[in-house]
Formats: structure tokens, sequence, C-alpha cells
């Protein structure tokens, strides 16, 4: 676009250059579901996961990216944040709120993920386990083209056949290497 007043001060062609920006949009996908057996054996590798979703959304927090938050359980929660929308403090007072769920939360879950995904670019999603339930949600999302990052959290996870044909770059993480610290994801 040329700029005239800025023409007519220098006495030579001035042009405004406009750059178009948009906001990248991440989910971060929070797994709640244990078996009710389950949950005082494996309530370490809950707290690890919800330390590595919390420090996932502080590394989100420090770039120019807009996080939305989907963690379900008894209660469905869900948090838009970045770029002023709303602060790492709100996405920590969030997870600081999730409990362990014993029965299956991804019906809940599911529908409002996707329904949301049109403007997301990556979904970064936290397993606690692999079953059925969770490769549909995976599918859903790589169906619909969003980008896909899922880290396990845990050992013995079981059999993860089939993880890969949804993310490759998949990784397993113990609760132990979570509390130690992980440089790289």
């Amino acid at each position: 676009m040329i700029h005239w007043r800025s023409w007519a001060r220098r006495g030579k062609p001035v042009v405004k250059e406009f750059q178009e920006e948009f906001f990248c949009r991440i989910a971060l996908v929070m797994d709640t579901f244990l078996d009710a057996k389950d949950v005082k054996a494996r309530r370490p590798d809950f707290e690890a996961a919800i330390s590595l979703a919390a420090a996932i959304s502080d590394q989100i927090s420090r770039d120019e990216y807009v996080i939305d938050l989907f963690a379900a359980g008894p209660e469905l929660y869900q948090l838009q944040a970045g770029r002023s929308l709303a602060y790492l403090e709100n996405v920590l007072d969030i997870l600081a709120c999730v409990e362990p769920c014993t029965e299956p939360a991804f019906q809940k879950l599911e529908p409002i993920l996707l329904d949301g995904l049109e403007n997301v670019t990556t979904t970064v999603v936290v397993l606690l386990a692999w079953d059925e339930a969770r490769i549909r949600l995976l599918r859903a999302v790589s169906e619909r083209g969003c980008a896909l990052k899922v880290i396990f959290v845990g050992e013995n996870l079981g059999d993860l056949s089939g993880v890969d044909d949804f993310a490759p770059g998949h990784q397993n993480l113990s609760a132990a290497q979570i509390f130690q610290g992980v440089d790289r994801l």
C-alpha cells in the first residue's frame, strides 16, 4: 500500500507493508481415567502426569500461543489461556483441582474437544493407559488434520500397538523420569 504522506515528505515512493497475524492454538488433553483397582498404585503416575501437563503449559505460555486445556473426570474442565485470555496461574489452578476418575470420561470430553479442533494446530495428549476409548479419541483428532503429540505416563502400560498410526513420535515416561525433569519432548 502506498503511503502518500511519506512519499510527499521524502520525495520518493514509500510503501506500507502489512503482515497477517494469527494465533497458534495448542490443545492440551489431560487423561484422568484410572481403573478403580489401580488408583492407589497409580497415584504417582497421575501426579506425574499433572506435573507434566503443568510444565507443558508453562512452556507454551512463554511463547505467543493460545492453549486450550481439557481434562475430564467427575467434572469436565476446559480453559483457554494465553495472549491475554487467561494466565498460567489459571491453568495451574485447574490442574490442582483435577482428581483421578474411575469412570471412563472420554465420552464427555471427545465432543467438546472435537468441536474446537478446526482452529487448533497441535494437540498434545498426556495419557495414563492405552485402550479402545483412547484409540478412538486419537483417531478422531488425527482425522481432523490436527498434528498430534502423545506422551504416555507410567510403567507397564501394556501393548501400545497402533499408537504409531496416530502419533509416530510418542514418548513413554515414568513418574520418576518426570519428577527428575525432562529436557525435551
